[in-house]
């Protein structure tokens, strides 16, 4: 292994032990698991190609306000955020 797959191997392992990463990773799985939520994305999915606008909206709306997707989304811009400081680090 050379000295760059050394330090990119580092490098993950470090993010994964991050409350940020953890915290997102297991909103992830709650969000993938929860049988409500699951039903709703395929209701939101079935309202687009049938063309219901105004009742695919509103699912949106629903489902984005929804504790678990609201926590997920703010979660991913945080691991965002940070992954961009990273990539501006090692890009200088």
């Amino acid at each position: 292994m050379n000295k760059t797959d050394e330090a990119l191997k580092n490098l993950s392992e470090e993010l994964y032990k991050l409350p940020e990463i953890k915290e997102f990773l297991q909103l992830k799985e709650a969000l993938e698991k929860d049988e409500s939520l699951k039903s709703m994305r395929q209701d939101i999915a079935r309202l687009a190609s049938e063309g219901k606008k105004l009742e695919h909206d509103n699912l949106i709306k629903v489902y984005n306000s929804h504790p678990l997707v609201s926590n997920y989304s703010i979660a991913r811009d945080e691991v965002v955020t940070l992954l961009t400081q990273i990539k501006d680090i090692l890009s200088d």
